[in-house]
Formats: structure tokens, C-alpha cells, sequence
């Protein structure tokens, strides 16, 4: 490959690429600052309302998270990734996550429900 091609094949995939990547760096940057408002709105929200000190890093740190996925997801797009199949595996995770969770807390309960019926002789915890 002589030096012209390459000088060549350097200027197209700059000017096909070049200006992807910098709004991607725009919207990223953009929605960084956005999320940190955001976060911060939800917890002077939470400091209004009276929330357990303990919950609010966690309701918030959760909130930025799944904020800065959805802007990684939106950035990777913007750069021509196809995303489709990462969102399934994500739904499917979340799906699995809160079906284990919602399976144990059933399983919790009828443990709860078998406990005290043969404790108090037909009492239910309902």
C-alpha cells in the first residue's frame, strides 16, 4: 500500500467516523452532567421526605447506575454498535433477578405461614 491509499483510507474513515464520534463524546459528556442533576434531585427530593438515611445513597447510587447504562447503551448506539441483543441479555437479567427474588420472598412467607401455624395452633401471618 503506497502512501497516497493510505492517506486516503485515513481521510474517509475520518470523515465517516470523525463526526460520529465526536457527538457521541457530546451527548456523553451532556448527559453525565444531566444524570448528576438528576441524582441530585432525587435526593434532595428524598431529604424533603423524610427518607432513612441509610436507603438514600442506595436509592440513588441505583438510580445513577441505571441512568449511565441507558447513556452507554444511547452512546454505543450513536457510534453504530448494534445494541438489540445486549438490551435482551439485560432484560433477561433483570427478569431472572427480580423472579428469584420474588420466588424467595413466596417461599419466606409459606415458611412464615407453616411456622406459626404450628406454633399458635392456626394463627396466620398475613
Amino acid at each position: 500500500m503506497n502512501p497516497e491509499e493510505t492517506l486516503d483510507l485515513v481521510t474517509s474513515v475520518t470523515l465517516e467516523y470523525g463526526p460520529k464520534l465526536i457527538m457521541a463524546i457530546v451527548v456523553w459528556i451532556i448527559g453525565s452532567w444531566i444524570i448528576k442533576l438528576v441524582v441530585r434531585g432525587i435526593n434532595a427530593v428524598m431529604e424533603k421526605g423524610n427518607v432513612d438515611a441509610s436507603l438514600k445513597p442506595f436509592l440513588c447510587s441505583l438510580a445513577g447506575m441505571g441512568l449511565k447504562v441507558m447513556l452507554g447503551i444511547t452512546v454505543l448506539g450513536m457510534l453504530g454498535i448494534e445494541m438489540t441483543s445486549f438490551i435482551a441479555i439485560l432484560a433477561a437479567d433483570w427478569f431472572s433477578s427480580w423472579y428469584g427474588i420474588i420466588r424467595n420472598i413466596t417461599k419466606l412467607r409459606w415458611r412464615c405461614n407453616d411456622f406459626t401455624f404450628q406454633t399458635f395452633q392456626g394463627w396466620r401471618c398475613n
